[in-house]
């Protein structure tokens, strides 16, 4: 097999500084083909140089850890450094970056536990994970946010330390298309349909007729439709006439995060299909996609 890449090196010019001020990170790395650097709020940093060896000109103007991630076909390794603003570097530390992901994704726990005699993580749902040295990374791809918790024990007679950390998981909504086969009319079915990943609820509604359903069972959450008959009056009993608009939205959950789509239709209109896909997120600098269509 490939050798595996290997952080080498990941170090900065000052590891205490003024908000505002400029450190310089620099890297070098075997076996890669690959390079990136990320902030602890998962946001991308421009690096200099080449993948085997580079640098990062950084300014934060708070205590922040840098992310360095290196990877190839042997598979990847992950270094980071804090920087501290204005006050002393953390002797004891646990940071997720990103602190939010998509369902399926993957964030990294940074932690550090100096002077520690032993050092343990777990999770909100999860056991015990006894860890060694006095820094590191943990790799994690939790289905649903989760709450993390360091412990830290030191010499005897002296209480333990924690540090805590959340992770935020947000489903996903990738397609969400209403039909209107019939015409958009009183009395006719509009058919929605949608596609997910990491959901556990779908929730139909109309801004003027409210929540139309909500979708628990797991195989229509992920790729699923729902019928919705259009009534004859709205809600104040005065008949739906043409010309009324109408705004659907549907909303993938994930315990007390959500996606949302919304879908527009005007009562009267011709047959149709509104269809709007696109990636819920994108690397910054990057290019995508959004496709909006409406046939009649």
């Amino acid at each position: 097999p490939p050798d595996a890449p290997r952080i080498e090196s990941f170090v900065a010019s000052e590891y205490r500084t003024a908000a505002g001020q400029p450190v310089t990170l620099t890297f070098t790395t075997v076996n890669a083909t690959r390079v990136e650097l990320i902030d602890d709020g998962g946001n991308a940093v421009q690096l200099a140089g080449e993948v085997t060896s580079g640098t990062a000109t950084v300014a934060p103007a708070r205590s922040t850890f840098y992310v360095l991630r290196a990877t190839g076909p042997g598979g990847r390794d992950s270094a980071f450094v804090q920087i501290a603003v204005a006050e002393p570097v953390s002797d004891v530390f646990l940071i997720a970056v990103p602190p939010v992901i998509e369902a399926g994704g993957e964030a990294q726990l940074l932690w550090g536990a100096r002077n520690a005699l032993s050092a343990t993580l777990v999770s909100s749902m999860g056991t015990p994970q006894t860890l060694t040295g006095s820094t590191g990374v943990v790799s994690i791809k939790p289905a649903r946010g989760e709450r993390y918790t360091l412990t830290v024990t030191g010499e005897p007679g002296t209480p333990p330390v924690t540090a805590v950390t959340d992770v935020r998981v947000l489903p996903v909504l990738s397609e969400a298309t209403l039909a209107a086969d019939d015409g958009v009319e009183a009395g006719k079915t509009l058919r929605f349909t949608w596609k997910t990943g990491g959901a556990d609820a779908v929730r139909v509604s109309e801004d003027t007729f409210g929540p139309l359903t909500t979708i628990t069972e797991a195989s229509d959450v992920a790729n699923g439709s729902y019928n919705y008959v259009l009534p004859a009056t709205l809600p104040n009993g005065i008949a739906v006439a043409n010309g009324l608009p109408l705004r659907f939205t549907v909303t993938a959950t994930l315990g007390g995060e959500a996606r949302s789509r919304t879908l527009d239709a005007v009562v009267g209109a011709p047959p149709a299909i509104t269809r709007l896909t696109a990636p819920e997120a994108v690397n910054e600098g990057g290019t995508f996609t959004v496709r909006s269509e409406e046939h009649t």
